[in-house]
Parts: structure tokens; sequence; C-alpha cells
């Protein structure tokens, strides 16, 4: 279980990737930073929420433990691709990386990881 876990997160970086773009040529024309990464937030929520939902089947999630195992994972290897190739391949300072999680300040990164870790266990509860 634990390594379809980590098999199908391999798609979400991608797909992170390719809404970070969106955010970056279209929303923030228009939204300016803050804006942009509130809604590009929200929309990469969208789009975690319909892969979850499209490979549900495939990660054969048995029980609540397993879910919140899947979550858990999603989390830690999302954290890792985060601060690991967000500084060494595309060249961000950490102080950079750690804005994003400043929900004063209305960075709201850290909600987006909250909703990836819980997000198996609200699909497990709806499909059950």
């Amino acid at each position: 279980m634990l390594l379809r876990s980590i098999l199908f997160w391999l798609p979400m970086p991608f797909i992170a990737i390719l809404n970070a773009g969106l955010r970056e040529k279209i929303m923030g024309r228009f939204l300016g930073d803050l804006g942009s990464h509130q809604l590009s937030t929200l929309t990469l929520m969208v789009w975690m929420s319909l892969y979850a939902w499209l490979i549900y089947s495939l990660l054969k999630i048995d029980s609540p433990s397993e879910a919140w195992i899947t979550g858990i994972t999603w989390l830690c290897l999302t954290l890792l691709f985060e601060f690991l190739a967000g500084h060494f391949l595309f060249k961000n300072s950490w102080a950079r990386l750690l804005t994003d999680y400043n929900l004063i300040k209305g960075r709201v990164w850290g909600i987006f990881l909250i909703y990836l870790t819980v997000l198996p266990h609200l699909i497990y509860s709806v499909k059950r």
C-alpha cells in the first residue's frame, strides 16, 4: 500500500508545476502575487481532488488508517520535493520557500498541505 501511495504521488509534482505555470502566465497578470498565490492554491486543491478521485480505486485503500498513511506519505513526499527540488533544482532560497507558509501575510500554502494530507481520508469516507 505504501508503494502504491508513492507511485501515485509521482504525477502530483507535474500537476503542481502546470498549475504554477498557469499562476505565472495568467493569474499573476490579473491578481498580482498574493492573489494569484491564493487562487492557484485553490485551483491546485481542485486539480489534486480530481486526480485523487480518479486514482482512488487503484490505491486500494481498505481502511481509515490506510487513508491516513497515504495522506501522510503524500505530505512528506510533497515537502521533500518542495524543499529539495525547490532549492536545488529551481534555485529558490530557503527564505523564499518558507515565505509561502506565512498565513498572517495571506500565504495559504500550508492549507493546501493540510488538505492534501486529509484528501485520501475524505475520498475514503465519501466512497464508503
